[in-house]
């Protein structure tokens, strides 16, 4: 099944325009088997050993929930999404830099805001450059 969701998603992707790539993850949701589409990750954040995916406004409506909990990897995840899109910001959490809408700096700490949560992300220090380049060569 696995490789049969790889040469799909390989075959759409050469269909779409090269700015837009189609980009699909398989998750297992208990005995479920869940196919998303990148644009419809707001942000993954790892609980114990589950992943928690947060899904975006239009992903929650087509999936009939908010979030998704999978027992896929972090590491998995930032293999098979879009490395220009999604940023490992720490160790437990994934942002989909799309939905990004700030990045606050608070008692020397930072955290990011996404779209459709209040929620702060904490951002490593490891990744803070990282993230600070992105958005200055996005501008």
């Amino acid at each position: 099944m696995r490789k049969f969701l790889r040469q799909s998603t390989g075959r759409l992707s050469r269909l779409a325009p090269h700015h837009q790539l189609i980009v699909q993850v398989q998750l297992s949701d208990g005995n479920q088997q869940r196919i998303i589409s990148h644009d419809h990750i707001n942000y993954i954040e790892s609980i114990g050993r589950y992943r928690r995916v947060h899904l975006t406004e239009k992903g929650a409506r087509l999936h009939n929930t908010d979030t998704i909990i999978s027992d896929m990897t972090l590491d998995t995840f930032c293999e098979q999404l879009p490395s220009k899109v999604f940023y490992r910001l720490h160790r437990s959490y994934i942002i989909n830099s799309e939905r990004l809408l700030e990045l606050k700096s608070q008692s020397r700490r930072h955290f990011v805001r996404m779209a459709g949560t209040d929620i702060k992300i904490p951002v490593s220090r490891n990744f803070l450059n990282r993230l600070k380049r992105s958005i200055k060569t996005s501008c």
